[in-house]
């Protein structure tokens, strides 16, 4: 996400803002990214968007704009860009029950912020995959799920 976008939404948060307030200038700014084809912007607008609706519950608008974010990122060869967008689009199919889904988005994530070495986004795919093994009965694979998340996170820790 944008450093800029990022820092405008929490100030307006912090101030109060209604997220009907926070909403409309980022879509108008959405649509001239779209326009002038700036992708990268377009993608950090995305993000944020699809962040705001999956804290309000409209997952199915988060979908589109976590699909859409995932597009972006491989237009870009942006492979960060793709893992957190592989991760979004994990947790909001989950939260709409598609699991399966979910899954095989999760473990696609996994794999390439293994290969890109994004170990923080990996930890992070990892324990929303355990989240999905556990809501599909699957306690063993979300319990190992888990503790590849833990060590990872905790590998991660002992280098700062």
């Amino acid at each position: 996400m944008s450093v800029v976008n990022a820092r405008i939404v929490r100030m307006q948060r912090r101030s109060g803002a209604a997220r009907e307030d926070i909403i409309p200038p980022l879509e108008t700014a959405l649509a001239l990214a779209s326009r002038l084809a700036d992708k990268r912007r377009e993608a950090s607008l995305r993000n944020t968007l699809g962040i705001l609706d999956w804290e309000s519950g409209n997952y199915a608008s988060a979908l589109r704009h976590y699909e859409r974010l995932l597009g972006l990122a491989r237009e870009l060869a942006d492979q960060y860009c793709e893992g957190l967008a592989l991760n979004s689009l994990g947790v909001t199919l989950s939260r709409l029950n598609r699991h399966e889904e979910a899954r095989t988005v999760l473990e696609e994530s996994i794999t390439l912020n293994e290969e890109s070495g994004q170990q923080l986004l990996q930890a992070h795919a990892l324990a929303a995959l355990a989240d999905v093994c556990e809501a599909s009965g699957r306690a063993e694979a979300a319990k190992d799920c888990m503790e590849q998340s833990l060590t990872l996170r905790r590998r991660i820790a002992a280098r700062e």
